[in-house]
């Protein structure tokens, strides 16, 4: 087990970029983008075995898996961007599976 770092966007400001993030199409330059421009918010510490462990904590818990960061946390979605701990790597959670994203050493 690990404890993934969970990113979202918040707010109705950011309504337009979560769909484009589900359908656009170049969604993973777009989060990449969002994320650079400091849009995504850290929200949480997910304790899972890989990403969809972190997908399905992140909708039906256990909740004492879920280290909540901020003050809101949507359920784990499309559009989330979410860290690897060992890796450093961050994933798109895409409309089917994850999207590999950047090293955090690089940004």
């Amino acid at each position: 087990m690990k404890n993934f770092t969970v990113y979202q966007l918040q707010g109705s400001d950011f309504r337009d970029e979560r769909f484009k993030l589900g359908f656009g199409k170049d969604p993973k330059a777009l989060a990449e983008k969002l994320f650079n421009d400091f849009s995504y918010t850290l929200v949480a510490e997910i304790t899972a075995p890989d990403l969809n462990g972190v997908f399905q904590v992140g909708n039906i818990g256990p909740e004492s898996y879920i280290n909540r960061i901020a003050d809101r946390m949507a359920s784990v979605s499309v559009g989330d961007i979410i860290e690897d701990p060992e890796t450093r790597k961050t994933y798109l959670v895409a409309n089917f599976g994850f999207t590999e994203l950047f090293d955090m050493e690089t940004v």
